[in-house]
């Protein structure tokens, strides 16, 4: 499949997280309220001007052969070049994965996952995304659940 979000020319993609950069993102991800659960680095591909990350995403195991697409950031100075897109892309791509991957995303925002080709369901939903869709729930957060096609 052809990717359709790509990278401006100026941004570097790094698909190799450094420690300097791991310390920047869970300060990144502290601000911003991110889960820091079962964080490792080679779950993040991250992208950076010269000068600072400006965004980065991340897939984790969340069962046998599942995965969460999670974790997603975007300097709001860097939102218009659609960086998370191009980031959930390349993560579900690059890494070819042969496994089922979910998300959970505000309603509000599923219209834009359905352009990297994900769907809600209803049912078969695996247990971790359960527990996240009850905890935003009991926090008035309208929170669906999508899987990858």
């Amino acid at each position: 499949m052809n990717m359709i979000y790509t990278l401006p020319t100026w941004l570097i993609l790094q698909k190799e997280i450094t420690d300097t950069d791991y310390v920047q993102m869970i300060s990144i991800m502290e601000q911003n309220d991110l889960s820091r659960y079962l964080i490792d680095k080679g779950q993040f591909y991250l992208v950076k001007d010269e000068e600072k990350i400006v965004a980065f995403g991340r897939l984790f195991e969340i069962g046998t052969n599942k995965y969460e697409l999670w974790s997603l950031r975007v300097d709001k100075h860097y939102r218009w070049h659609k960086l998370w897109l191009a980031i959930s892309e390349l993560l579900i791509h690059d890494k070819q994965w042969d496994n089922q991957i979910y998300l959970a995303t505000r309603r509000t925002l599923g219209q834009y996952y359905e352009k990297l080709w994900f769907h809600i369901i209803t049912t078969n939903i695996p247990e971790k995304l359960i527990y996240t869709r009850k905890r935003a729930q009991e926090h008035g957060i309208d929170v669906i659940i999508m899987q990858y096609e």
